[in-house]
């Protein structure tokens, strides 16, 4: 019996001192990152039969185990991923909105404002030369701007592309890491003890994991972890499998796990909002600029192309974008102008030509009909070939040059035409700019025969294109030869002394627009802004040079700014190319949006933060150590411990007195 009883208290001793060892562990640790509060298992001795009764053993310390809640620990992986993935994609947002600085000086709303308020204020007076430069300024200025966005945002896609790089390495290190912990772990519980200080290890490196990729975990029963990502392996026991990042035909980043063709798409960890920015909003922020940049110089443009310079009519002009030679055959000629790749588009519309004389200050004027689909390059330079004084031809680099005769000039105004003709026999002199919205031919037609001048009611209707009278004309008795009247919009005739009858007729081309086929636009001749679009948009160097050719007048009229007003007018239109926007509005409907979408981001992220705090708080009460509960643990092991060693200084007294009576 008393070698039962001094084993028991051996027994009791060796359990409270490994309890013991446990608490002062825990206590060590209890700010160690990861650990996991451990605990000792302690059982009842197997009970044996001794003098016909059977005789308890003692206790035994079975094994040390962590605890752990394994339904709390996935939770925390998985709104680890959440987080991970919001604060990278909010963090990303927040350097987009950074480097637009909307509103606010120097944005590019501002610029663009300053570039329309330089148009308006040297519309107010065109042939101020200090008004010129101020506006050629501003123009320059919102081009750099676009520039430099365009270039800021490549370098943010470059940053988020080289985050991914580096996300994608670190994935591969710490599944490497699991897998060797997965074989140090399996190799330690062979005996069917806990390895709790490798298992905190790995759940401390499963959590940085979730950090950066979503994952799925499943313990095996050798004490493994097979770990995976939407469906694909990354660990199966003691291997891991490395993860790749390449580029698709698309220039689009792509990942997948080594040895499968299957693309990954991760939708949790930092890493999927790396691949988010890479993929979809920064080109998606790059798209738009590239689109506004685009706009803005493809309407620019068309209004400047078909304006007149201060030092009037071109002698020469080159155009900006060269022509392609798509089939190769070394000739541009037969190439439809739909297909000569050029960076705008061309529709069906004319195209109006002026020659003046410089000498003389007479003007012909013609008109070349475009069709978008069916005109080659070869039609258009044929026919500009066919207008008098003026040569065309496609340079051996596919630009597009003209030139006109000693002592002419050119342009593409939207000039009416004739402006002097006979109706009868009196003369007739058409003045002023037409002012209609669209083209229009408006013909002259007396209701009666006489005199002009001294006819009593000798009118003349005028009639539009449709055949709707749009004015009449009282030129009889009363009448001064010579005196302008009104058509309207902007046009005004005079009559000169003769006789006219009512089979007389007399027609005039109304044009509003000197290129309705966007031509011009399309080749970059006349135009303000030089690229086609946001890495190479900027004011023509040509003007630069010389600021005169700043078109301003859409007539060529002294003190016009019909050209301008044209530009001014895009500040305020809806245009297709910005979803109907006008330039700053669009500009600033992108800018919300990314507000908006960070916004978002970081209310998403403060509400996906307190159920992680809750989730750790709820892991820590069950797995973290708590001083107070130990300092009493050790206190009730320190009590055991020392009545297990006078349990046994009672034994051995006991057989001290034994021995003495026997």
């Amino acid at each position: 019996m008393s070698s039962i009883a001094f084993n028991i208290g051996i027994e009791g001793l060796l359990a409270a001192q490994a309890a013991l060892d446990t608490v002062g562990h825990n206590l060590a640790n209890a700010n160690t990152p990861g650990y996991s509060r451990q605990s000792v298992l302690l059982s009842a001795g197997r009970t044996q039969q001794f003098s016909g009764r059977l005789v308890g053993t003692g206790v035994r310390a079975e094994q040390i185990v962590s605890v752990r809640d394994l339904l709390v620990d996935r939770r925390i992986l998985s709104q680890r991923g959440l987080l991970g993935r919001l604060e990278a994609k909010s963090s990303g947002l927040s350097d987009i909105e950074a480097l637009m600085g909307e509103p606010g000086a120097g944005s590019l709303s501002s610029t663009i404002s300053g570039f329309f308020t330089g148009v308006s204020r040297l519309s107010a007076n065109p042939g101020d030369a200090v008004l010129r430069q101020d506006a050629l300024r501003a123009g320059t200025d919102m081009a750099e701007r676009i520039r430099s966005l365009e270039t800021g945002f490549q370098k943010l896609r470059k940053d988020a592309d080289s985050r991914l790089g580096a996300q994608v390495k670190q994935v591969n290190t710490l599944t490497k890491d699991i897998a060797t912990l997965n074989r140090a772990i399996a190799a330690a519980e062979l005996d069917g003890s806990q390895a709790s200080g490798l298992r905190d290890s790995r759940d401390e490196t499963l959590r940085a994991l979730s950090d950066i990729i979503d994952v799925a975990v499943v313990e095996r029963q050798d004490g493994t972890f097979s770990v995976s990502t939407r469906g694909q392996i990354l660990v199966s026991s003691t291997r891991n499998f490395e993860l790749e990042s390449s580029v698709n035909a698309d220039g689009e980043a792509i990942l997948n796990v080594r040895g499968s063709d299957q693309t990954l798409k991760p939708t949790g960890g930092s890493l999927a909002a790396y691949l988010e920015q890479v993929n979809e909003v920064l080109p998606q922020q790059l798209a738009k600029l590239d689109a506004l940049a685009k706009t803005l110089i493809h309407e620019v443009n068309k209004a400047h192309s078909t304006g007149v310079p201060a030092n009037g009519p071109f002698r020469s002009l080159e155009s900006t974008h060269a022509l392609t030679d798509g089939d190769g055959d070394g000739s541009y000629d037969d190439e439809l102008l739909s297909q000569a790749g050029l960076p705008f588009p061309v529709k069906d519309g004319k195209l109006t030509v002026s020659i003046t004389d410089k000498l003389t200050g007479d003007v012909e004027t013609m008109q070349i009909e475009i069709d978008a689909e069916e005109t080659t390059v070869g039609d258009v330079v044929n026919a500009l070939n066919a207008v008098s004084q003026l040569t065309a031809v496609v340079e051996g680099d596919g630009f597009l040059s003209l030139r006109a005769a000693e002592g002419y000039g050119f342009d593409f105004a939207a000039r009416s035409f004739p402006t002097t003709g006979s109706l009868g026999a009196a003369a007739v002199d058409i003045t002023g700019g037409y002012a209609g919205t669209t083209a229009s031919d408006l013909t002259f037609r007396p209701r009666g025969a006489g005199e002009v001048g001294s006819t009593d009611n000798l009118l003349v209707d005028v009639f539009d294109r449709n055949g709707d009278r749009v004015a009449t004309l009282d030129v009889g008795a009363g009448y001064v030869p010579g005196s302008e009247l009104d058509l309207g919009n902007g046009l005004k005739a005079s009559f000169g002394l003769g006789a006219i009858a009512n089979t007389d007729s007399f027609e005039v081309h109304a044009v509003a627009d000197g290129d309705t086929s966007d031509v011009l636009a399309a080749l970059g001749m006349n135009s303000l802004f030089e690229g086609d679009g946001a890495d190479d948009m900027a004011v023509s160097a040509r003007i630069l040079d010389d600021p005169r050719l700043f078109a301003a007048s859409a007539t060529g009229a002294d003190g016009d700014g019909g050209a301008l007003a044209a530009m001014l007018a895009i500040s305020e239109a809806s245009l297709d190319g910005l979803s109907g926007s006008s330039p700053v509005q669009y500009v600033g409907a992108v800018a919300a949006d990314i507000g908006f979408e960070r916004s978002s981001s970081e209310l998403a992220m403060e509400t996906e933060k307190a159920l992680h705090d809750g989730l750790v708080a709820q892991r820590d009460s069950n797995s973290g150590v708590n001083v107070d509960e130990e300092l009493v643990d050790m206190l009730r092991f320190q009590q055991a411990y020392q009545a297990s060693a006078q349990f046994l200084q009672v034994v051995n007294s006991l057989n001290d007195e034994l021995l003495r009576l026997l």
